[in-house]
């Protein structure tokens, strides 16, 4: 992850100075923009567009992402009690090992605006509705107990668990536009209850 970083910072600072002196002045052409990001929350796709013809540039842009909530990623606080907790116990150990993340799922829809004060640096905001969701089956059990004169049976069922969680995702980061179409981001990512998570993204403007 830390490699990932410097290798973006590497990237953009050593393209800013050539792109300040030669595109600075330049009208843009170009109209649409397209960026992938990445974070330990969401896998995110960008559409946007913009109907300037400047030095300046605004897109408007929206927002579709995905993620997969697991007890190692920055999931981990917004997960079910019951999936939060350490086992205290060898009988809640071994509960534990049907109780799960395999069937949670995360999404994102959201809206964005970004700024470029000329052909290489800007910025983004961004706000949107996050989510989780239980997608499995079987998560929880019940037992129900039948009994005559000559014996005793147990039977066993299993119930579908519905756990979904809402929050309201935001973003902001810094853009650096590169030989006109190639775009490198450095932002963050903040849910209720998380730090802000480091969010990077790539992406063409055309």
């Amino acid at each position: 992850m830390k490699r990932l970083f410097f290798f973006f910072i590497g990237i953009m600072f050593s393209n800013i100075s050539v792109n300040a002196q030669m595109f600075s002045d330049d009208d843009w052409n170009e109209h649409f923009l397209i960026m992938a990001k990445w974070s330990q929350l969401f896998y995110e796709l960008n559409f946007g567009i913009t109907p300037s013809t400047d030095e300046t540039a605004n897109f408007v842009y929206f927002s579709i992402g995905y993620g997969k909530p697991t007890t190692k990623n920055a999931w981990r606080k917004f997960l079910p009690k019951s999936q939060q907790a350490a086992p205290t116990s060898k009988e809640e150990m071994l509960a534990k090992k049907d109780d799960t993340t395999s069937g949670l799922h995360s999404g994102t829809i959201g809206i964005g605006w970004q700024h470029f004060f000329n052909h290489w640096i800007g910025f983004h905001i961004q706000a949107g509705w996050g989510f989780i969701a239980d997608l499995g089956g079987g998560n929880s059990s019940s037992s129900t107990s039948t009994s005559s004169s000559s014996s005793t049976s147990t039977e066993t069922t299993d119930t579908k668990s519905t756990f979904i969680y809402n929050s309201a995702p935001i973003q902001a980061g810094i853009d650096f536009n590169l030989w006109k179409h190639l775009e490198l981001q450095v932002g963050a990512t903040y849910m209720w209850k998380e730090i802000p998570i480091i969010t990077l993204g790539i992406g063409v403007v055309f």
